[in-house]
Parts: structure tokens; sequence; C-alpha cells
């Protein structure tokens, strides 16, 4: 009888140690980053059952190391009798949670129960309904940063009271911007505000270009939107001769430096290129042909949230 209370008295402090010594592996996303991350093909099944399930198998593991532990008493009883087993039972009940916490015990424990991990889940996710009553409130998976971009900028578009609209355009356009093409900022070419390199700069032309509400305009040299010669902007009409401002061609006061960048180039690159050469508007190419152009407002517009 003996050899068989200490035997089981063994069996129930190892399995005590072991359940006290685990920890239910917390999901390694956010539940948007894995159900981003699915919809992407990538296999995030374990991953989605441990945020599910998390708080379940915490309250399963405390539930075992309650019962060994209660087990435990009658065996001490039985073994040392009422005053020294009484006596043995509150000795260990205040020190397996300390040793527990021993690294080699921590990590021959987890390991084993990484093992049987998804059997353990499985088991939580067959009997959930039971483990609603018992689970521990306040406990939680989420505990880990962000993993993308994607993922930041939904809690920022989620943000509630905490950002302004214009904060939050911000935020949302900063994090954009580096993945944004020419293409998707550019004005296309049938919608191009051009001028002729032979047109006189006289009271008609002049209205028109104000009222166009732009400050820089392409100018052609006859062939078509693909025969761009220069730029002209409308502060170098201000500087011209007031006396000749009304029979000057256009010639006269444009930029001829004309600086292109293909559609598919990112803004950033873009945004660079018009700093480094003090321009404010690039001619867009395929490679070949013109398909548009970008300004330098455009791409500020579209880093402050502005253009979607």
């Amino acid at each position: 009888m003996t050899t068989a209370l200490t035997l089981l008295l063994v069996i129930l402090l190892v399995g005590l140690l072991f359940f006290a010594a685990v920890t239910p592996n917390r999901p390694r996303h956010s539940a948007f980053e894995l159900k981003r991350r699915r919809e992407l093909g990538e296999n995030t099944v374990l991953d989605e059952l441990r945020d599910s399930y998390f708080a379940d198998a915490m309250s399963f593991l405390r539930i075992v190391q309650a019962l060994l532990l209660v087990l435990t008493v009658p065996v001490l009883i039985g073994l040392l009798g009422m005053a020294w087993g009484i006596i043995a039972a509150a000795f260990i009940a205040v020190l397996f949670g300390s040793m527990s916490r021993l690294r080699p015990l921590r990590r021959f424990s987890q390991r084993i129960y990484n093992e049987q991990e998804v059997n353990l889940l499985g088991f939580v996710q067959r009997y959930k309904k039971v483990f609603v009553w018992l689970r521990h409130g306040g406990m939680t998976s989420a505990a880990h940063g962000f993993d993308s971009k994607a993922e930041l900028e939904h809690l920022i578009e989620r943000g509630g009271h905490v950002l302004s609209d214009d904060e939050r355009h911000l935020l949302i356009g900063s994090l954009r911007f580096e993945d944004r093409r020419v293409s998707e900022v550019m004005t296309h070419k049938k919608d191009m505000f051009t001028i002729g390199k032979h047109e006189i700069l006289g009271p008609l032309v002049l209205d028109d270009l104000h009222r166009s509400g732009h400050e820089s305009f392409p100018v052609l040299n006859g062939g078509g939107a693909d025969d761009i010669v220069g730029i002209l902007r409308l502060r170098d009409v201000q500087t011209l001769d007031t006396t000749r401002k009304h029979t000057a061609k256009v010639e006269t006061a444009m930029d001829p430096d004309v600086r292109s960048i293909d559609s598919e180039e990112s803004l950033t690159t873009a945004m660079n290129l018009l700093l480094n050469s003090q321009h404010h508007m690039l001619i867009v190419t395929d490679g070949r042909d013109t398909v548009g152009l970008v300004t330098l407002s455009d791409i500020i517009k579209t880093l402050f949230g502005k253009r979607r």
C-alpha cells in the first residue's frame, strides 16, 4: 500500500510541476494579420487556433494543476498521517510554483507541450462550450507588435476619436506612399493643359493660363504631347518685360530643361528627382511615349493623404 501511494505521489508531483511549467503559445500575429495572410494563401490554422483558444488552453492547464494539487493532499495524508500530510501539502502548494520556473524544467515541459499542442487545442475546440464557463477572465492572446504596414493601417483607420481625420489621412498617406506608383497620381495625357512654343503671350492666352488653375505647363513643339520641348511657369511670365509681354512668344519664357520619369517609378523616386533638380513638374512616359505629367503638388497631396 505504501509503495503504491509513494508511486502515485511521485506521478502527481511530476504532473503538477509539468503543467505548472507550461505556458500556452500565443499566436505570432494579430487576428487582422492572420486574416490577411490567410487570404494570401498562407497556412495560418495553428495560429488561428492559438488566437481563438489561448484563454481556454490556459484555463485547462490551471484546472489540471488544481486537480493534481487536490489529489496530492489525501495521498500525503495516507503516507504521513493527518498532521504531517496537511503540512507537507501546504509546503508543496507554496513551493511548486517557484520550482516550476526552473529553466531546464520549463524547456522540457514546453517541448512536450509543443509536440501535443495541436491535440490539446483540438480538445479545447471540441468542448469550447464547456470552457466558456471555465475560462479565466482577463486572459488575452494579444501580445505582439505589428507584422505589416497593412495591419498598422487597419489600426489607424479604427483609431476612433484618438486621431482626427487629418491625422488619420496623414498617417495612412505616409504608410502607403512608398508603395505608390507615379501612374496612380499623374495627370493623364488627355487631361494635360499644354501650350505651343510659338504662341504669343497675349491677353487671351494669359487669361486661359490663369483660368486653368495650374502653375506650370508643358510646351509643345507642334508635334503633339510626345514632342514636349519646355516647361512654361506663370512666375516666369510675370518677370517678362512689361513692354513686350503681350508680344513675346512662349519659347522666350519657357524653361527648355524638361525632366521625365517612367510611369512605374515610385513616388519617392519622383519626389527626390523634383527636389534635387528644383523642378515642379515631371513628364511621365511609358518608356517611349508621353502618357501624362506629375507635379510636386500631386506628390505632396498624396503624402498627406489628400489623394487616394
